[in-house]
């Protein structure tokens, strides 16, 4: 609402440049032909209609950056960062501008044309009457040649700008919240002038469109008051103004938002790419796949008991440890050595206590402790048989 008189004039000044001259003269014309009261008509279709855009603007551009970055891999992602930022940013002002099309059709016409209505209530009605419901949407094509570009600018410059302030003026870490939604409001209106500057001349056609009734693109009767180069100056300072404010505000409350919600403002050093490793490993985590731990399983009476390496949970584990001794102790007596690259560790030390437990000796010993001379003994493993268990294996049968 405190912008609407800026865009109020800002049309006007697009219309009709012979009447509105100028920034100072426009006010005047508009305060004496229709007062105080005048300067906000159209607020309501440039409240719901810009609500509705910015709520699609920054959502899809959150998804779309994402999205993009998904697909490019975290390496990528970093390198090209800004044509990231371009390409979400396009991909969700295009929609976000189907939204807006209708309530800035009807805003533009009741702005420009005193007496055609009060405000969104009676002038939708009003337009859809007079040109049809497809008539709210003549002016998308040139709304995306004005929004495209302008968030594309938007996005990517604010990005950029914010990232050089936290990387050469004061680092992120040392702002606090305030500053930091401060340097947001900063980077937003420098960004904002450079969205102004390059869609100004589709702002010029938009603003056309809407007013004349049957208008199209190609009718540029209205532009030639001030020729060509009119597109791109006539009401720019204002439109200047009013959007490095409105760009400004409007990531400060981003902003803001994001802190209240627990997030990081925007901008600051992108991380480095994840390791290969670490990101394979994420993206098995996405498929739940997890490697399971090697155990056995030995069936006796009737009853299945199983065993993990330095497995304590059994009932028996301290009888089955003890006999577990007195067995390997007989290998040992004609000549068995440990296979110790069956394990994975530095120390030699290590390496023998963890092949003394592991789950296939265990089950063995608890088996035999169990069993009367003479029982076969089956013992079933869900992963392969380390090399020196097998060995082991052989050489308790032949005790």
């Amino acid at each position: 609402m405190a912008v609407t008189p800026l865009d109020l004039v800002k049309c006007n000044m697009q219309i009709d440049p012979a009447k509105y001259k100028g920034i100072s003269s426009g006010f005047r014309v508009l305060l004496k032909e229709q007062g105080v009261k005048g300067f906000f008509r159209g607020w309501v279709p440039t409240l719901l209609g810009y609500g509705a855009q910015g709520a699609c603007k920054y959502g899809f551009y959150e998804f779309f950056k994402k999205y993009y970055s998904d697909i490019a891999g975290p390496e990528y992602a970093a390198k090209y960062k800004t044509l990231i930022y371009l390409a979400g940013s396009a991909s969700a002002e295009l929609i976000a501008d189907v939204a807006l099309c209708p309530f800035e059709a009807v805003k533009v016409r009741v702005q420009t044309q005193p007496g055609f209505a009060r405000g969104l209530s009676d002038g939708l009605p009003k337009f859809v009457k007079s040109e049809g419901t497809l008539g709210l949407y003549k002016g998308l094509v040139p709304l995306w040649g004005r929004q495209i570009p302008y968030t594309m600018m938007k996005f990517a410059s604010f990005e950029t700008i914010v990232e050089m302030i936290y990387k050469y003026a004061i680092p992120k870490d040392q702002c606090g919240k305030g500053l930091q939604l401060g340097i947001s409001f900063a980077g937003g209106y420098v960004a904002g002038i450079l969205c102004a500057v390059v869609s100004h001349p589709a702002d010029n056609l938009v603003s056309f469109l809407n007013n004349a009734k049957g208008a199209t693109v190609g009718d540029v009767s209205g532009c030639k008051e001030d020729g060509f180069a009119g597109l791109f100056t006539r009401g720019l300072p204002l439109r200047i103004l009013m959007i490095g404010t409105l760009t400004g505000t409007q990531w400060v409350i981003y902003d803001a938002f994001k802190v209240f919600v627990g997030l990081p403002t925007t901008g600051g050093v992108t991380p480095p790419a994840a390791p290969a490793a670490a990101e394979l490993a994420k993206s098995l985590g996405r498929f739940l796949l997890v490697k399971p731990p090697g155990f056995n399983l030995v069936e006796l009476k009737g009853r299945v008991h199983v065993f993990l390496v330095g497995d304590r949970e059994h009932p028996q584990h301290e009888q089955t440890y003890k006999y577990l001794e007195k067995l390997t102790a007989k290998p040992q007596e004609i000549g068995y050595t440990p296979n110790m690259t069956s394990v994975i560790h530095d120390v030699d030390e290590e390496k023998e206590m963890t092949l003394r437990i592991h789950s296939d000796k265990l089950a063995a010993a608890f088996g035999i402790l169990n069993s009367v001379p003479g029982t076969t003994i089956q013992i079933i493993k869900n992963l392969r048989v380390c090399g020196d268990c097998h060995t082991d294996y052989g050489d308790l049968q032949g005790c």
